[in-house]
């Protein structure tokens, strides 16, 4: 009867034992299976990051393509203004000599003038190259205008 008490003590053990051993192996395996699915986890997100990263850089060189177009369109409209605006002062002097050959005192003095505001004019033309996109049309309109309004007098005096 000893013996099988104590047979049964140790084989409780045993089987208490493999139990437990059991229960760690399966907790060990838990654990391997949440890092594989962390790792998993972590993969997708660095891949989501770099692809995000990757078409933000898109973006960014989209934009600074556009930026540059811009400034080649600004860079090409300013040198077409100022080829026009430097053809209509060349009237407008023109027009101021053929005032100025009139003779009178009158048409002296008005040439004169006219002369002044030309080169009032043609300084505000040097401005040009410092334009940016921002200022460039209130720039542009108010050169026009004073072009405008100095030839409209000029041909009024002829």
């Amino acid at each position: 009867m000893r013996t099988l008490l104590w047979t049964a003590l140790l084989s409780s053990t045993l089987v208490l034992g493999a139990s437990c051993k059991k229960d760690a192996g399966e907790r060990q395996q838990e654990a391997a299976r949440k890092v594989v699915e962390e790792r998993k986890d972590v993969g997708e997100a660095q891949r989501d990051a770099q692809k995000k990263i990757a078409e933000e850089q898109k973006d960014v060189g989209e934009a600074q393509r556009e930026q540059t177009e811009a400034s080649r369109d600004l860079d090409r409209a300013k040198i077409e203004y100022q080829r026009e605006s430097q053809q209509r002062l060349s009237r407008i002097d023109q027009k101021i000599d053929r005032l100025e050959s009139k003779g009178d005192a009158d048409s002296q003095r008005r040439a004169s003038e006219f002369r002044a505001r030309r080169d009032q004019v043609k300084a505000q033309e040097s401005e040009l190259g410092t334009r940016t996109s921002e200022n460039w049309t209130a720039f542009k309109d108010n050169m026009s205008k004073r072009l405008d309004d100095l030839e409209d007098e000029i041909d009024k005096a002829l």
